[in-house]
């Protein structure tokens, strides 16, 4: 009995420590993460590749560089070298797609999703940025209302 009971402490202390490692890989992933750096081992710009690094961790703002280029094309906005996708236009479009991530995050008002007063502040401070082409605008809100990071 005596030397199940050893087996038994032994067994015990194992699994503790074994526990004890798992919290601490738990603790620097929380940390990571809320640091919103990439896992260790995997270099920064594989899980965002293609993207400049002013967008890390920015996930909306991801979405909104990766779209510009159609949603600017397809309403013939002329007014924005950003709509077309070449290499030598992503400063212009990286600043528009910062520059609609900050506004919305900003001065878009709490809750506004669904609610049709609401929404039209949001669209009206789209429609400035766009350089007041509706069709982009409405391209551009459908495209941000349907991210879970922006309320």
């Amino acid at each position: 009995m005596s030397k199940l009971l050893d087996d038994l402490i032994k067994q015990s202390r194992v699994d503790a420590a074994a526990y004890e490692e798992f919290l601490r890989k738990a603790e620097a992933l929380v940390k990571r993460l809320a640091a919103r750096q990439p896992e260790a081992g995997i270099p920064a710009a594989q899980p965002e590749a293609g993207i400049p690094a002013a967008l890390h961790g920015k996930t909306e703002a991801i979405v909104i560089y990766n779209n510009l280029p159609d949603i600017l094309a397809a309403a013939g906005n002329a007014h924005f070298t950003a709509a077309e996708p070449h290499a030598e236009y992503a400063e212009e479009r990286l600043a528009l797609a910062l520059e609609i991530d900050r506004t919305l995050r900003e001065h878009a008002p709490a809750g506004w999703k669904g609610d049709q007063a609401r929404e039209a502040q949001v669209l009206n401070a789209l429609f400035r940025l766009l350089g007041r082409n509706r069709a982009a605008t409405r391209a551009l809100f459908e495209l941000v209302k349907n991210q879970p990071g922006y309320q």
